[in-house]
């Protein structure tokens, strides 16, 4: 079994958009199928989250509520392959 890389945010104390917008700047130098866990404050974050994901092609591996925060682990989706230009 490989280890996955593991890389961490802390984005306790924003609100929409910015913890998404972190994750996904953290997201873009990290190699494919790599962990990324972020802690939010902001209720509306996994929503937020998994609507980035969707949309983005990562894995919204799972959202667990604790005391103060919320833990959101995201795998990272393979890199969108460039737009090719079409010839006219």
């Amino acid at each position: 079994m490989t280890r996955r890389h593991r890389h961490f945010l802390d984005a306790s104390g924003l609100v929409c958009p910015l913890p998404v917008l972190r994750a996904r700047k953290v997201l873009q130098a990290m190699p494919e199928g790599a962990m990324l866990c972020v802690t939010v404050t902001d209720a509306k974050s996994p929503q937020d989250f998994e609507a980035f994901c969707n949309e983005a092609g990562h894995r919204l591996e799972s959202v667990t509520p604790m005391t103060d925060v919320i833990e959101i682990v995201i795998l990272r989706g393979p890199t969108p392959a460039e737009e090719k230009e079409i010839p006219l």
